[in-house]
């Protein structure tokens, strides 16, 4: 009885960490976070526009926006790190004033060789450069941490089977 329930405790185990094994994956969207983060603030880099607003909300006591600008034939949104498509991008009070008066543009800066990593342009946001910057590094880091976390949980459920792994009993007949 005792061999199963070590059998089935370190199976649980193994099914566990496999389920966060994903985590490997946010290191290089981390990197890449931070490579987008470095050029945009390259003054040689980055143009700027004007978007159209597509919607906007109050959430959680800050004023949000959903925006989309056309570069030649191609429509482009608000991305963020991870790829996904049209997340709320916060922005300024003043800016969310103009917006309720009537205006619907909002000034947005795009990276010419990658349109898709675009942002508010830095007078319609409360992020400095400095913050988006560091706030870059800091997913790195918290990728970098989870994903060694996750591989010393790894080793250590190598080390937890390899010491109760059931032993097999030869039959002395």
């Amino acid at each position: 009885m005792h061999v199963i329930d070590d059998f089935r405790r370190w199976w649980v185990l193994i099914v566990v960490w496999a389920c966060f094994c994903p985590v490997v994956l946010l290191v290089p969207a981390g990197y890449r976070t931070v490579q987008d983060t470095k050029a945009f603030w390259d003054p040689l880099r980055p143009t700027s526009l004007s978007a159209t607003i597509v919607d906007r909300r109050v959430h959680r006591g800050s004023y949000e926006v959903r925006y989309a600008f056309s570069i030649g034939d191609r429509v482009y949104g608000t991305t963020d790190e991870f790829g996904r498509e049209d997340p709320w991008t916060e922005i300024n009070t003043s800016t969310w004033r103009a917006l309720k008066a009537g205006q619907n543009l909002l000034p947005v800066t795009y990276l010419r060789e990658k349109p898709e990593i675009n942002r508010p342009s830095r007078y319609a946001t409360n992020i400095s450069e400095r913050a988006d910057v560091a706030q870059s590094w800091a997913l790195l880091m918290f990728c970098v941490a989870m994903t060694l976390g996750w591989l010393f949980a790894g080793e250590l459920l190598r080390r937890f089977i390899v010491k109760y792994r059931p032993v097999a009993v030869a039959d002395a007949y």
